[in-house]
């Protein structure tokens, strides 16, 4: 990796000096019983059997339905996730005191070197998961490159709505000059726009590690001249452009961590956005805004953000595309992905 220009955030260390005891004598299924009773339990045997502990936990539990409502399968997935935080790997003198984990070198990157201290076996699951993608990369079949997200960096996991959005790209006829990708995250939004001619790309987003994570790649990709980065609220303290592009979080729900950010928006961040760009468009300039038709189908009863907007006479809606979205492991799915093109009211 290049060295750093921002400060990376990471899971927090503790470095506790209370001995947690060790499972080298317990089973997974004991070790499951203590953390539902919220005892602390520090595993140093194996990571497949950390994996084995969590599986034994979930079984204890009333696993929701995939078809329960959203609320439902949310609160289900905070609760594992809070009752299972008590299982503690540990570091010494920043190795990873488990066997059957390749974390490269992500221990010394977020926390430097000869570090003491417990993770949790969470997140020593995403620093696995991370490491991986950084090394073998992710291939993008619009782009025609692969990205490798670093460890907290939200990714496209499907790709109907970037489909739609190069298909979007591909009718513009406006100025290429300079364009704005509000919560660039992997950055793949900016790589298409600067693969589709656009001169300068600047991606905003308040997480660190998106950022160096996307000019990382824009180095690889051969855009390090074109791509520039900020750290920034939306389109906070950015100069005035005729593009904006923002692909929000479609769901509403409380953000836990930098990837939730992504995925789950919380009340004010569409009036904070429209507010701001209200300054930040020129005239005859374009928003684009990918969104979905997932959040009337899980939330009817929340009004639709860009419609809320669009009722204010602040903007006016120029198109509208849709595209089904595809059947995951054989279930269909009424979802459709949406790109909004709005301009301001003039």
């Amino acid at each position: 990796m290049t060295t750093r220009p921002h400060d990376l955030t990471a899971p927090t260390l503790h470095r506790s000096q209370q001995d947690i005891p060790q499972t080298s004598d317990l089973s997974p299924q004991a070790i499951a019983a203590r953390l539902r009773k919220g005892i602390p339990v520090r595993l140093d045997s194996s990571f497949r059997d950390g994996q084995t502990v969590l599986s034994s936990f979930k079984q204890t539990l009333q696993v929701p339905k995939s078809t329960a409502p959203f609320q439902k399968r949310e609160q289900f997935e905070l609760q594992f996730r809070t009752q299972t935080s008590w299982l503690w790997v540990a570091l010494e003198n920043g190795h990873i005191q488990l066997a059957g984990i390749d974390l490269g070198n992500l221990i010394e990157t977020l926390y430097g070197t000869n570090v003491n201290g417990y993770l949790s076996f969470h997140d020593i699951r995403e620093m696995a998961g991370a490491w991986k993608r950084i090394q073998q990369g992710i291939h993008f079949a619009v782009l025609g490159q692969k990205l490798h997200p670093f460890f907290g960096v939200y990714f496209p996991t499907r790709t109907e709505h970037l489909e739609l959005f190069t298909t979007w790209l591909s009718q513009y006829k406006g100025p290429k000059r300079y364009a704005v990708d509000v919560g660039t995250g992997s950055g793949i939004l900016s790589f298409l726009l600067l693969k589709n001619g656009f001169e300068q790309v600047l991606g905003t987003d308040m997480n660190p590690n998106a950022l160096w994570s996307a000019q990382h790649d824009a180095q690889r990709l051969g855009y390090q001249g074109r791509f520039a980065t900020k750290q920034t609220d939306l389109l906070n303290d950015i100069e005035p452009t005729s593009l904006i592009v923002f692909n929000p979080p479609w769901i509403p729900g409380r953000s836990h961590s930098s990837v939730d950010d992504a995925l789950f928006f919380e009340q004010g961040l569409f009036t904070r956005f429209f507010d701001q760009a209200t300054k930040k468009l020129l005239p005859n300039g374009r928003i684009v805004l990918i969104f979905s038709t997932i959040l009337t189908l899980l939330r009817p009863d929340i009004p639709h953000p860009i419609e809320t907007e669009l009722s204010k006479g602040r903007f006016l809606l120029l198109n509208k595309m849709q595209r089904k979205v595809k059947p995951t492991n054989g279930k269909r799915t009424k979802e459709k992905v949406q790109i909004w093109e709005l301009s301001l009211n003039e």
